[in-house]
């Protein structure tokens, strides 16, 4: 199948090309075509093409306690072991639970997101939540968190770290020092990581929470709020550690948001970044919700509004795959024949494609193609596409055995 669109963004550098035509088999991508004359077996007009979207941070389970607490303080909502929510979420019956996370799943495909990094309360048994879900979801990368019971236990760390790779920290102060140390230890021996939430409130900054960066190898730091250029330089950048940023959230509860000049330095140092919707009880899991408020916070701080919206165009898909481990590299050639297309008129009539894609795309109709297979979103048509399903077996895959 030949397919054209108006635009489309390739390979890793996420470069724009024009008029395209993109060649698909049920198997891959087949060929990229730039200024092509023709219109394809099928003609998007108004369109751009992109990679799927990608979620570096969300919890999960918070979908089934929307907007709880709006009158109270984050750190008595969510902070182990004494937050809100873990009393609430016990109370709930699990099949309760289970169904909030299926709709929130199920939200994410509609708004073309196929990778999440996923935190889930509770341990084992928050793990064992996504194992119940038969239906079609997103790649999910997992950072099972100890249950609150087991808050400061460091060897429910370890047990968690080894038995999944991967560990969800609530705050890095959790665990002393000499604990933080054996547990990135135990990281590099399974290669794992640790996903850490840093310095989200002026509270925990003020803690210095940060410097136990200085800890750890294996690390995946979320938020850094409120994250100084002397604290970037000491603790971060020497340490090339990814960032992932969940925006909506930071202004939500603080009204206070990183950097963006040490944002735009970490993706000029060629860091991995990122974009996370953080808790489901407030946020969408939509990226492009997030990428579009996103652009319109952070235009009055930079001049260089481009590269503004290029690196959040990066940070959702790209830049989100390499955060997460995820050896896929988006459009390109031998690539597995899945894409984002999103139809606006108003592209038409863009003086820059990329800034249009960010603030507009959330509004764009959207379309996903699977092999040859055309998939409006919403639908239920999804559920039905054998092509769909094993072209996110080939992802899953990718995402689990880091291809370099």
């Amino acid at each position: 199948m030949r397919i054209k669109v108006d635009y489309v963004f390739i390979n890793e550098n996420l470069e724009l090309i024009e008029n395209a035509c993109i060649d698909i088999s049920s198997s891959s991508i087949i060929n990229i075509e730039s200024n092509c004359k023709d219109v394809g077996d099928i003609y998007f007009p108004s369109s751009i093409a992109l990679p799927p979207l990608c979620n570096a941070h969300i919890h999960i389970l918070d979908n089934a306690l929307v907007e709880y607490g709006e009158d109270q303080k984050l750190s008595n909502l969510v902070s182990l072991p004494y937050g809100k929510k873990y009393e609430l979420l016990k109370k709930l019956s699990k099949d309760t639970i289970l169904k909030s996370i299926k709709e929130v799943l199920t939200e994410a495909l509609n708004n073309g997101v196929l990778f999440l990094g996923a935190l889930l309360e509770f341990g084992d048994e928050g793990v064992q939540y996504l194992r119940k879900i038969e239906s079609l979801s997103p790649i999910i990368k997992i950072f099972p968190q100890p249950p609150p019971e087991q808050w400061n236990n460091v060897d429910a760390y370890i047990e968690i770290l080894k038995k999944y790779k991967s560990i969800g920290m609530d705050t890095l102060l959790t665990l002393n020092w000499d604990e933080l140390k054996l547990l990135d230890h135990v990281a590099r021996e399974v290669n794992g990581v640790i996903k850490a939430h840093v310095s989200e409130t002026l509270n925990l900054f003020n803690k210095r929470d940060f410097e136990r960066l200085s800890l750890l190898t294996k690390v995946l730091l979320v938020h850094g709020t409120y994250i100084t250029s002397d604290v970037y330089e000491q603790y971060i950048k020497v340490r090339n550690i990814p960032w992932i940023l969940c925006l909506r959230s930071n202004y939500y509860h603080s009204r206070y948001v990183p950097d963006i000049n040490l944002i735009q330095a970490h993706y000029k140092h060629n860091f991995p970044i990122a974009i996370g919707t953080d808790n489901s009880s407030w946020f969408t899991p939509s990226v492009l919700d997030e990428i579009s408020f996103a652009y319109t916070i952070y235009r009055v701080m930079t001049n260089d509004r481009k590269l503004l919206a290029y690196l959040l165009l990066y940070a959702s898909t790209i830049g989100c795959y390499k955060t997460l481990g995820i050896g896929y590299h988006g459009l390109e050639v031998g690539a597995p024949p899945i894409m984002l297309i999103l139809q606006n008129p108003v592209f038409n009539y863009s003086h820059n494609i990329t800034i249009s894609l960010v603030k507009r795309g959330y509004s764009s109709e959207k379309i996903l193609i699977a092999g040859e297979e055309i998939i409006p979103l919403p639908s239920t048509q999804m559920y039905k596409s054998k092509e769909l399903r094993n072209i996110l077996s080939k992802l899953s895959f990718l995402s689990f055995h880091k291809v370099n």
